[in-house]
């Protein structure tokens, strides 16, 4: 009996354990998901909503004063300020653009006048860009994005070494704004740090989000926006949409149209001139401007009027030969203002 005891004693101790470990986990889950939920309202927001662009909280959600818990998961900062646009003048509602400058085969400088337009001194940029486990820098005349693997202050302003060179050289199909300003940068507009830094989810929002210029982009109706906020996922599992055996159209993947061209700021479409560049810089995706013409690689038209822009985008095809994932880096530029962002397209067929 006293063996039985025994045994029963510690049999009792080890299923306490593991209870306690299960709801330990349990809750650490549903925590994490609860700010994961939190994280997709947030970047929901960012791109549907101008005034919370132009003035996002300084945590979100926001804490409920009548209960003892925080419900603040992240605190934001707005790198940018809360400027409502970018401007090559620095005017109407704007900045001056911000520019590279001191350029070589791995590091370029973020010169302290454009650090000085965001509010924030160098010191606490790095700061801040360090804490999401150093940023991507988006210079509008090359064909891919900068990955920073170190950020240092500098006299001049911050010094930021890439892992991928090539970014910091001119790309003829980058659809730069025109007039081109050759070293025109932008930077994150907002930060979206996690306050529990043991489990972070952290984003970095690039959008321009320019409501008082006129400017022209994609509005995506449907689909998952990726934790950055420059990547949207759409899935199908129609028969008709596996693009590893035929071209699928692009606009109408997955059966109903779920992006289409829109102006903002009430531009006047007849008057604007717009470039259209789909690139596949990712993977061996092929473009075609319809599902009958020759697959190439990259796809560029200058001198598109509003309606021959929406004309274009509604008949490009893509495939991706036995594949069932494929990546799109659009870009439409139009006057000085420049929309940019990664589509991927998923068949579950």
């Amino acid at each position: 009996m006293a063996l039985l005891s025994l045994v029963m004693g510690m049999g009792f101790v080890a299923t306490s354990a593991m209870r306690r470990g299960y709801l330990v986990e349990a809750s650490l889950a549903s925590d994490q998901l609860e700010t994961a939920t939190s994280l997709r309202q947030v970047i929901s927001q960012f791109h549907s909503d101008s005034d919370f662009i132009r003035n996002p909280p300084l945590g979100y959600p926001p804490d409920d004063p009548d209960t003892a818990i925080d419900e603040t998961r992240f605190s934001l900062l707005p790198i940018r300020g809360r400027q409502a646009g970018l401007h090559p003048s620095g005017v109407n509602g704007g900045m001056a653009i911000c520019t590279l400058n001191t350029i070589n085969p791995t590091t370029a400088m973020i010169p302290m006048a454009c650090i000085n337009s965001t509010g924030l001194s160098a010191a606490d940029m790095v700061t801040s860009l360090t804490l999401i486990d150093l940023p991507w820098l988006f210079p509008e005349w090359a064909a891919e994005p900068c990955l920073i693997t170190g950020l240092t202050l500098d006299p001049m302003g911050i010094r930021a070494t890439v892992a991928n060179p090539a970014c910091l050289l001119p790309a003829a199909t980058a659809g730069v704004p025109s007039p081109p300003p050759s070293e025109m940068i932008r930077l994150p507009r907002l930060m979206i740090i996690t306050n529990d830094r043991q489990h972070r989810q952290d984003a970095m929002m690039v959008e321009t989000a320019m409501t008082h210029q006129t400017g022209i982009g994609l509005a995506i109706f449907a689909g998952t926006v990726s934790a950055d906020g420059m990547e949207w996922q759409r899935e199908s599992s129609r028969a008709e949409d596996n693009f590893a055996t035929n071209p699928v159209n692009l606009i109408h993947f997955g059966g109903e149209a779920w992006a289409a061209i829109t102006p903002n700021s009430n531009i006047n479409s007849q008057q604007r001139v717009f470039t259209l560049t789909i690139q596949t810089p990712f993977d061996d995706t092929k473009i075609m401007p319809n599902c009958q013409q020759t697959e190439q690689d990259t796809l560029t038209q200058n001198g598109l009027t509003y309606d021959g822009l929406t004309a274009l985008v509604d008949s490009i095809c893509f495939r991706h030969t036995g594949q069932s994932e494929a990546r799109l880096l659009i870009t439409i530029s139009g006057g000085n203002l420049q929309w940019r962002r990664l589509i991927r397209l998923t068949s579950l067929a």
